[in-house]
């Protein structure tokens, strides 16, 4: 499936390209008239009070260039 892209105004969207004229008949013929794909809910944010912590990952670097 195609990773939304965020829009400069914030909306998002997904890059499908639009089907062709067969795939147009074949839908209809079958019934189908939703093309769009559903939307997905949308997420909860989550709060939490706890503090960030550092990262050490600049601390691993360095670690594993003197390995050597």
């Amino acid at each position: 499936m195609a990773e939304p892209l965020r829009l400069p105004d914030g909306t998002l969207t997904r890059s499908v390209t639009r089907g062709t004229q067969r795939a147009a008949g074949v839908l209809a013929a079958l019934g189908i008239k939703e093309l769009d794909p559903p939307q997905p809910a949308p997420k909860p944010r989550v709060v939490t009070n706890r503090p960030a912590r550092p990262s050490n990952s600049g601390r691993f670097a360095a670690e594993v260039s003197n390995l050597g």
